[in-house]
C-alpha cells in the first residue's frame, strides 16, 4: 500500500486562512489539542473565524496545523477511518460545512534509515526534549509498519499527516483543494 504525506498546496496561496476555534462566548480552544495524535474530548459548539480572507479551499491546515474540512469529505472518511479520527462541527465563514478533523492514531513507523533524523541533545538546552525527534528531514515511513491504517499521525513526529492510497483517492474524487500529496512510503 502506498502512503502521502498531506501538504498545504503551494499554488494556494491566496487561499483565505483559518484562525484558533473560539467557543461562541469567545473563550480561545488551544488549536494544538486537534494536532498531537490523541483522541480530545467532546467540545463545545466552536467557531473558526478567518484570520487571512482568500479563496476558500477545502482542506484547511489552520492555526498551528490544525486540520479544518468538509463535513461531508469527513463523513465519507469516516467510513474508511472509523475511530481514527474525530469530528468537531465549527462555524466558518462560509455556507459550506466545515468541521475540525483530529486524527487520533499515531503509527510508529518513521523509517529512520531513509530519512535524516536529528534529535535533542543535552547541549540543547531542552532536558525535558533529550532523545525525542528535533528534526526530521525527507519524511520515510515503514509501509509495513503503518498497514491497516487510512489516516495517522507519526508517533515521534506528529506535524506529519500520513494518509492511505484509498484516503488519497477519496480526496482527489471529491476535488478536496488546498493540499498535495507527498510519496512517503
Amino acid at each position: 500500500m502506498r502512503f502521502y504525506r498531506l501538504i498545504a498546496d503551494p499554488d494556494s496561496s491566496h487561499r483565505w486562512f483559518l484562525d484558533s476555534p473560539k467557543t461562541l462566548s469567545g473563550e480561545q480552544v488551544d488549536p494544538r489539542i486537534f494536532t498531537y495524535g490523541f483522541a480530545v474530548e467532546p467540545q463545545p459548539p466552536l467557531v473558526v473565524p478567518v484570520d487571512q480572507d482568500g479563496e476558500r479551499i477545502g482542506f484547511n491546515f489552520a492555526a498551528f496545523d490544525m486540520v479544518v474540512t468538509p463535513a461531508a469529505i469527513n463523513e465519507k472518511l469516516g467510513s474508511l477511518a472509523g475511530a481514527a479520527i474525530q469530528r468537531f462541527p465549527v462555524l466558518t465563514d462560509s455556507d459550506e460545512a466545515f468541521e475540525i478533523l483530529n486524527v487520533c492514531d499515531l503509527v510508529e513507523c518513521l523509517d529512520e534509515t531513509r530519512c535524516h533524523v536529528t534529535r535533542w541533545t543535552p547541549s540543547d538546552g531542552r532536558p525535558e526534549k533529550i532523545g525525542e525527534y528535533r528534526m526530521v528531514v525527507g519524511l520515510k515511513i515503514d509501509a509495513n509498519r503503518a498497514a491497516g491504517h487510512h489516516i495517522f499521525r507519526v508517533a515521534g513526529w506528529s506535524i506529519a499527516l500520513i494518509v492511505s492510497e484509498d484516503v488519497k483517492k477519496l480526496f482527489e474524487n471529491a476535488g478536496l483543494s488546498g493540499v498535495v500529496y507527498q510519496r512517503v512510503d
